[in-house]
């Protein structure tokens, strides 16, 4: 059998998320929109598994120990970034891709 000694990995599409402020709420929801957990871990990360609880997919012993670190290299795209904060409440019953992620985009800032 040939082996041509290649490597795998990933490309993505990607948008930076920094906190709106200092606050360790901003900071977490930053990090909540932002992660690569299910790749590199071979698991989803815990702040999502809190929102998400059922919904979100499991992985078996074995999926996660063929998805962990299962790639060379992750590919970066990035275009852009916004800010995002804690939205102060959680709404659980939205039931959607960034709704899940319980952050609020912060698109402008005003100056004074």
């Amino acid at each position: 059998m040939l082996y041509q000694k290649g490597r795998i990995g990933i490309i993505l599409d990607f948008v930076w998320y920094e906190p709106f402020s200092d606050s360790n709420a901003d900071r977490a929801a930053a990090k909540r929109a932002r992660f690569l957990d299910p790749i590199i871990y071979g698991r989803y990360p815990y702040s999502m598994l809190q929102i998400i609880k059922d919904r979100v997919p499991t992985f078996s012993d074995e999926e996660s120990r063929m998805v962990k670190s299962s790639i060379n290299y992750v590919g970066i795209n990035h275009y852009t970034s916004f800010y995002m904060k804690d939205p102060g409440t959680w709404n659980l019953t939205q039931v959607s891709y960034q709704g899940d992620w319980q952050i609020g985009f912060v698109y402008q800032m005003l100056m004074q």
